[in-house]
Order: C-alpha cells, then structure tokens, then sequence
C-alpha cells in the first residue's frame, strides 16, 4: 500500500459493538421482507372470506411473490456481485418500500396480486444481499451466531410483527398492515448509508489477475454466472435450498387456515399462536447459532432436521383440539423448522468461495424462493375443501414435507466448505 493511500477498514475484527449494530440492522431489513411474505398467512381466512377466493386461487397470491422473487434473484445474480454491497442494498430496498406501499393502497385481488408480485421481485434480492454481507463480513468462525442473529428476524416477526399486524387488520382493515410495514421499511431505508460500510473488496478480487476463474466485462457476466453450474459442491447446495424450502412452504401458507377451520380455534386465537411460538423461537434461535459454531453446523442441522418431522406430523395431522394443544404442537414446530434453516444457511456460505458469493446468494435466494412458489402451487392444488369449508388431505401435505426434509438430510451429507479467501474481508469506506 502506498504512503497516501488511505488504510483499509477490516471488519473482521471490528469493535465488537459495531459489529452488532451491522447484525441487527440487517436482522431488521430481513424482518420486514419476511414480515411481509409472512403476512398474508394468518390473513388468509380474512382474504378467503372478503374477496370469497379458494385455497388455490390463496396460493397463487402466495406463489406470486415466491416465483417473482425467484425470477429477480436469478436476474441479479448476473450483475451483484459487480457492485458495492451497500448500493446494491440500498436500490433494492427503495424499491420494496414503494411495492410495500402499492400492497397496502391495491383496491382487490388482482391489484394485490401485482403488487405482491413487485414486492416478492424486491424481497428476494434483499434476502440475498444480506446473506452475502454476512458471508463477506463475518469469518467461519464465528457465522453461525452471526447468522442467529440475523435469522431471530424470523421469531422477533411472529412475536411482534404478526400479532401487531392482525390486530391492525382487525381493527383497521387489512391494508393497515402494510402501510405500518412500509412506514417502518423507509425508516430503516434512511438508517442504510449511516451503518453499512461500503463492502467492495469483492470487486477487487474479481478483478485480480489471481482471480482468473472470474470474467470481466460484458461477455463475461453469462460465462460467469454458468460457471456457477460447474462446480458440484454448488449444485449440490442449491439442490439441498430447492429441497429443503419444499419441505417447508408446502405447510406454512396454510396452516392458519387450517388451525382456525380444522383445529376450531378462532381467528384472534391465531395471535396466541404467533405470540408463543414466537417467543420460544426468539430465544433458541441464537442458541442454535452458538451451537453451530460449536459443535459443527452439519451436525446441527441433521439433529434439527430429523427432530422437525415429529411437529411436523402432528402439525398437519391435528384433529379438532383446544389452544393449549395446539400451542404444545405448534411450538415446536416452529422452533425446529425455523431454527434448522440456520445452521444450513451457514454452512451453504461457506460452500462458495467469496468473489462470487453474491451471486450465489442471489441464485441459491432465486432457487429458494421458486421452492417456496412450486410448494405453494402443488399444496394449494392437493387441498380441497369440505362443506363447511374445513381444509382436505393436509395430512398428505405433511407426509410430503417429511419426504422432503429427508432428501434435504441426504443432499447435505455431500456439501464441503471452500477456503476462505484472505483479505476478501476488507472494506473501503
């Protein structure tokens, strides 16, 4: 480095206070693209009984966001990693707090189709960026609690954003929720450039003549985006994401409806659920992190994995019941399918090596979220409905789910971490 060259900024070991302050910033932009996929669910009877919609046609509002986000994640992984991480950042969350709001002002269904359609393109990328600015910011080390943090969005949305957000619906309409969400995504929007350093050492490194597996230029972008393809540990990886969002999003879109018509709990009962399931999640989800790290996050994962089948078998096989028992399966339920994505997640970041992280992230974020459109699809397609309007053959949905986290087991056996590249980690500010 020159005499006047300004000295580079490495995070990582940066105070530990500002490191946190990154974390939860960016725990809280996954907060709201997930409060936002998340929801429609337990507004799910609310929109089958005003627009007087069936379970399928509820799917495709589902699947709409899934799939236009799996079609953005996909597009962007041509050209993310071409950018600062920060710039990148800050486009695409303008853009989902403007389809945020369109949620919130859409007059039907078909309007509200569109807009979940902008929002799902918007929510996907974000997803990604964040994931490679852990991957880029935080070493191996110390991933997995870095990725519980930032994963509690999931818990800190059932406990605070989805009770909060039915009672606004309750209470206001169901377009309340959305103009919350979109009153508080351009708050965090405004917060971006003052905690976000600039994260560009990828760039740099691409563009090395030690870098010769990546292209520059126009011409390169398509060789390097199918480059992605030839290297088995990264098909494997996306196959295990494809999986393993399959054995998830063939459940979680109808299960409220399913607890309030099947279960017999009443749709205020819905914010018990998200409350308590919620809290326990909140509190293991960091727990999970530290033990990834500790014990090995392959490890971690086939534990939560396997221990999951059981909730989710007595989630979709629950006859009429009270809210204590259904609470007693839900719980669980959510801590494991919720908490095994975190070890899985972290060992996939280290699966690929860092100049072309946010590609993958982008592409493996694409292959989740079309996991999460087709599992809408194929579930909204096998349940039907009874006279009363109690959901059908849920049951075969969870069987299915179990087959799912099976094979994801399997896939995962076979994935193996890269080196770390030195000095990726650096930062320009």
């Amino acid at each position: 480095m020159s005499a006047g060259a300004p000295p580079a900024l490495s995070i990582l070991a940066p105070p530990v206070r500002r490191e946190r302050l990154l974390l939860w910033l960016l725990a809280g932009l996954q907060f709201t693209h997930i409060l936002d996929f998340m929801m429609i669910s337990p507004l799910s009877p609310q929109f089958m009984r005003l627009w007087g919609i069936s379970a399928q046609e509820f799917g495709y509002l589902v699947s709409v966001y899934a799939i236009a986000a799996a079609v953005a994640g996909l597009a962007a992984a041509f050209v993310i990693d071409r950018f600062d991480r920060r710039s990148a950042l800050l486009a695409m969350y303008a853009g989902f707090v403007l389809a945020t709001l369109a949620c919130a002002v859409a007059p039907g269904y078909w309007s509200f189709f569109v807009a979940r359609a902008l929002a799902g393109a918007f929510g996907g990328v974000i997803g990604s960026i964040v994931l490679a600015i852990v991957g880029d910011v935080v070493p191996p080390g110390r991933r997995g609690r870095a990725m519980g943090v930032v994963m509690s969005a999931f818990p800190v949305v059932s406990v605070i954003g989805v009770p909060i957000g039915l009672y606004l619906a309750t209470r206001l309409g169901w377009h309340a929720p959305f103009f919350a969400l979109a009153a508080i995504s351009a708050v965090l929007w405004c917060c971006l450039p003052l905690v976000v350093p600039r994260i560009n050492a990828h760039v740099r490194s691409a563009q090395a003549a030690s870098k010769p597996h990546v292209q520059r230029g126009r011409q390169g972008m398509l060789h390097n985006f199918l480059q992605l393809f030839t290297v088995a540990n990264h098909r494997r990886a996306l196959a295990a994401i494809f999986v393993f969002t399959l054995s998830g999003f063939m459940i979680f879109p109808f299960m409220s409806a399913y607890q309030v018509m099947n279960v017999g709990i009443t749709e205020a009962q819905l914010v018990y659920v998200f409350l308590f399931s919620g809290l326990a999640t909140l509190f293991t989800s960091r727990l999970i992190g530290w033990c990834a790290d500790r014990y090995g996050k392959r490890r971690v994962f086939f534990i939560l994995a396997l221990a999951s089948t059981i909730p989710i078998v007595g989630a979709t096989h629950l006859p009429r019941a009270s809210l204590l028992v259904l609470l007693a399966v839900t719980v669980p339920f959510m801590v494991l399918m919720s908490g095994r994505f975190i070890p899985l997640m972290a060992l996939i970041t280290t699966c690929v090596h860092a100049p072309v992280r946010g590609a993958f992230m982008s592409l493996s974020s694409s292959v989740q979220n079309l996991g999460a459109g087709v599992a809408s699809l194929f579930a909204g397609a096998v349940i039907g409905h009874t006279a009363d309007g109690a959901l059908t053959h849920f049951d075969m949905v969870g069987n299915g789910a179990v087959v799912m986290t099976i094979a994801c087991i399997l896939l995962v056996r076979g994935l193996r971490p890269v080196p770390e590249s030195p000095g990726v980690t650096e930062v320009a500010r």
